[in-house]
C-alpha cells in the first residue's frame, strides 16, 4: 500500500493509474478494517490474495535451474512438516500453525483507550498466512499463501520467458503500435521483466514458446488434485507435492518440444523456437 501511494503521488502519473491506486488503497483500508473488527472471511481472503499478487510481482525466478532448486527444496520442506513432523514433535506442526488463531492486537489497543471501544473488535484473528476455502461437503480447507506464491513465481517466470524469448507480445493478427514498446503496457510482468521485454521484443512472426499456458493449466490441475485428495481422505496434504510436478512437468515437456529447454534452464533469452 505504501509503495502504491508513493508511485501514485509521483509527478506525471497517468490519471487512470492514480485513480486505480486510490481505489485500491481505499479497498485495502476497508478490508483491513473488516478483518480487524470482525475477522470477516471475505476481507481476510482478499488480503491474502493481495499479498500473493504483490509477492509474485516483486519476486522473480531467473531460470529453471534456480526454480528447480528452490521448488525442490521447499517441496521436501513442505512434505516433512505435513507428513513427518507428528513423529518428531508429537503433533502435526504445519496443521497446528495454519489453524491457530491469534489474539487481536486492535482489541487490546482499543481496551487501553476505552473499554467500550474493545467491543468493536473480535477477540481473535486468523493470521494472514493462508486462504480459507470450503469444499463441497461444507468442510473448511486451508491453502497456505506459499502454495500460491512459490508456484506463482514459476508461472510468472514462464510468462516472462514467453514475452522475451519467442512469444510475441501482440497477437499475430494485430497491427504493432508504439504502445507495444511501452513497458507500462506490460502490467502482467514483474518490473524487471517489463524492461527486458520492451528492450528486446520477439521478432515478428517468431514461433511461440507457449510455456505460460502450460504452467497455468498445470497449476489449476495440481490445485484441484490436492483439494480432491484432502477432501476425499480428510487429511492434510502438502500442496506443493501436487503443484510442483503439475506446473513443472508440462513446462519442461513443452520447452523440450520447441527447443528452448537449454535457454529456459540457464535463464538466457531464447534465440529461437521451432514447432
Amino acid at each position: 500500500v505504501m509503495a502504491s501511494r508513493r508511485r501514485g503521488g509521483a509527478p506525471g502519473a497517468p490519471p487512470r493509474a492514480a485513480c486505480a491506486r486510490a481505489l485500491a488503497f481505499t479497498l485495502t483500508l476497508f478490508a483491513v478494517e473488516e478483518w480487524l473488527r470482525t475477522n470477516n472471511l471475505l476481507a481476510y481472503n482478499s488480503l491474502g490474495v493481495a499479498l500473493v499478487v504483490e509477492a509474485i510481482r516483486h519476486l522473480r525466478l531467473p531460470s529453471l535451474r534456480v526454480a528447480a532448486a528452490v521448488l525442490g527444496a521447499l517441496l521436501v520442506y513442505d512434505c516433512f512438516w505435513v507428513f513427518a513432523s507428528s513423529y518428531v514433535f508429537k503433533e502435526n506442526v504445519m496443521v497446528e500453525v495454519a489453524s491457530r488463531m491469534a489474539d487481536n492486537p486492535a482489541k487490546a489497543s482499543a481496551s487501553a483507550l476505552h473499554p467500550a471501544l474493545a467491543r468493536l473488535f473480535s477477540e481473535q484473528l486468523d493470521l494472514p498466512i493462508k486462504l480459507k476455502l470450503a469444499d463441497g461437503a461444507g468442510r473448511q480447507m486451508i491453502l497456505g499463501l506459499g502454495d500460491m506464491v512459490l508456484p506463482g513465481m514459476f508461472v510468472a517466470m514462464t510468462l516472462v520467458f514467453d514475452a522475451t524469448g519467442g512469444h510475441p507480445t501482440i497477437a499475430d493478427d494485430d497491427e504493432p503500435s508504439d504502445a507495444d514498446d511501452d513497458p507500462e503496457h506490460l502490467p502482467m510482468l514483474p518490473p524487471a521483466a517489463r524492461a527486458s521485454s520492451s528492450a528486446s521484443p520477439s521478432p515478428p512472426g517468431a514461433p511461440r514458446t507457449m510455456l505460460f499456458p502450460h504452467a497455468m493449466g498445470g497449476y489449476v490441475v495440481g490445485l484441484l488434485g490436492a483439494m480432491w485428495v484432502s477432501s476425499t481422505f480428510n487429511a492434510a496434504q502438502p500442496a506443493l507435492l501436487y503443484l510442483v510436478p503439475a506446473v513443472a512437468l508440462p513446462v519442461v515437456a513443452r520447452a523440450a518440444r520447441v527447443g528452448v529447454l537449454a535457454s529456459l534452464w540457464s535463464g538466457a533469452k531464447a534465440s529461437g523456437a521451432t514447432e
